[in-house]
């Protein structure tokens, strides 16, 4: 292990970059308004209305909104944002998919949709074109390197292998990117976007090393360096507001709050803090404690079964976001007080309480307002929060119930179709990989049809009139539903669903056949495999 750590300080200290530390002056986190219009040039009239995408770096709160499109096919759309954003924002527009743009608050854009593509007009989308030209001109002359290196990960290098070849290709794209800079005109702002994306593409690999999916499914990997994640973000410290428009850096930081909340969890601090909230007697702490051990046999006891009523289950859960949030809390204090710890704890807050519709107690807030150093990321939390959650809730007090029960869930969307081999999709709207896989699950939708198949959509984590929208754009195939978050929240650990998209083939019988089933897109390999439980 600690040859591993000298030959991973190694790597990185020959090939480290360091990010210029800078605020960027006064700026603060303040929502401002952006305004976009723009025409489809050719428009055929087949769909009435699009859809914009976006999420920032604060909370990475995914927002939609859905605009109409006139008969001339022009648009417009006005929405909120909270600081300059690239790749977290993208576009669906008749049935063509953009996301490649940078979006400023407290701006106006004029777009032309022309040959599927997405113009930019005028003096406010110079630092598109330039962005677009400079993608057009590396992805010629590295566009096979760059895919091969996205696919590493799958291949069984080391992790001094695998840092040393991403840490080669980042090298090679900056140095692309100083060079044509230095024969094609770009403002500062193109280049801080680009170089923020390049740096972050690197740390954002690196953090998602911690999975391995030779095997076919995620497992986390047990062989990492003692100081992995230490040396993560020494080398790639989030400390400019230039770095966090980046969809990679904001990714990154994603990553990072979820690592911190798993980061030292045990059962006894977990239930420690399950007891630390009044919400249980001693015997129903003994129950929670059975459970999370393991014992089956307590788990399918009389007793435990009269103590999981949908309002102890309501409150297992509360308890269970809030003590990721508090463990993240508690590893916050080991980190150097910066933009980074900032970013990091309000994703985690958003996440697990916004999302939720929980508010943190008053205890949770004050560690918040000891740990958040930027006072404008704190501030914009507090009334995020107040949006978000009608009332606010203590966790020593009545939790409120998160969405209706799960009691008949399994029943309402699985078991209704037992006779029939059933084929879930767990999808969500904002997921890029699912609509991917879309007009391939319409074709494996069709050479199924008439015989006893079931294709069963489920949406999670998504709005309705967005999941209504994307069914109505896509003509998705199949039985469609939309989850409940507490549903989802059910149903993902009765399938053990860790991501988008995520498909699950089960038997005639009921029985889950493959709980990481090929994807539409595999063609033979699924429709084998449906055709085998058809027998």
């Amino acid at each position: 292990m600690i040859t591993k750590i000298r030959v991973l300080a190694l790597v990185v200290s020959i090939f480290a970059f360091s990010l210029v530390e800078t605020r960027g002056g006064n700026f603060e986190i303040k929502p401002d308004m952006v305004l976009i219009k723009g025409n489809i040039e050719k428009y055929k009239g087949i769909y009435k209305t699009g859809k914009l995408t976006w999420f920032d770096a604060v909370t990475r709160t995914v927002n939609d909104k859905i605009f109409e499109i006139d008969s001339s096919g022009n648009f417009s759309v006005e929405f909120e944002l909270v600081h300059p954003i690239r790749g977290s924002i993208s576009f669906d527009i008749e049935d063509n998919f953009f996301s490649d743009f940078l979006i400023e608050p407290q701006n106006s854009y004029s777009v032309t949709i022309r040959d599927q593509k997405l113009v930019f007009n005028g003096e406010s989308g110079i630092i598109n074109q330039q962005l677009t030209r400079f993608n057009d001109s590396i992805n010629s002359a590295l566009g096979i390197k760059i895919k091969e290196c996205d696919m590493l990960h799958n291949q069984g290098f080391s992790i001094e292998e695998y840092l040393i070849k991403m840490k080669q290709l980042e090298i090679e794209r900056l140095g692309f990117l100083s060079a044509y800079q230095k024969n094609v005109p770009m403002s500062d702002k193109a280049v801080k976007a680009l170089e923020s994306e390049i740096r972050y593409k690197t740390a954002h690999a690196w953090v998602n090393y911690r999975f391995n999916y030779s095997t076919g499914s995620r497992v986390l990997r047990d062989s990492l360096p003692a100081t992995f994640y230490e040396k993560l973000l020494s080398d790639y410290p989030i400390n400019s507001y230039e770095a966090i428009q980046s969809r990679n850096c904001i990714d990154y930081i994603s990553n990072l709050a979820t690592v911190f909340e798993e980061k030292g969890v045990s059962l006894d601090r977990r239930i420690a803090f399950y007891k630390s909230s009044g919400l249980f007697s001693d015997k129903e702490i003994e129950l929670i404690q059975q459970k999370y051990s393991g014992n089956k046999e307590v788990v399918q006891s009389e007793e435990f079964k009269r103590f999981k009523t949908p309002e102890n289950t309501n409150r297992l859960n509360a308890l269970s976001f809030r003590y990721r949030v508090n463990n993240l809390l508690d590893n916050m204090t080991t980190l150097i007080p910066n933009l980074g710890r900032d970013l990091i704890i309000s994703q985690s807050i958003a996440r697990n309480f916004f999302e939720f519709n929980l508010s943190p107690s008053s205890i949770e807030w004050e560690k918040i307002n000891q740990l958040i150093s930027d006072k404008s990321i704190l501030n914009y939390l507090k009334v995020f929060a107040l949006k978000q959650t009608p009332k606010r809730i203590e966790a020593t007090t009545e939790i409120r119930s998160i969405t209706s029960g799960i009691k008949g869930t399994r029943s309402k969307y699985i078991d209704k179709y037992l006779g029939k081999v059933v084929y879930i999709d767990f999808y969500s709207t904002w997921c890029g990989p699912c609509r991917e896989e879309i007009p391939f699950a319409e074709s494996l939708y069709h050479e199924f049809k008439g015989k006893e198949v079931i294709f069963l959509n489920l949406c999670c984590q998504s709005k309705k009139e967005t999941w209504e929208n994307m069914i109505k754009q896509k003509g998705i195939k199949g039985e469609n539903y939309l989850l409940n978050n507490e549903e989802f929240n059910f149903l993902s650990k009765l399938y053990k669903v860790t991501g988008f998209p995520t498909y699950i083939l089960i038997d005639k019988k009921g029985n889950v056949v493959d709980d990481k089933a090929p994807r539409p897109s595999s063609k033979i390999e699924i429709i084998e495999k449906i055709r085998k439980l058809l027998e």
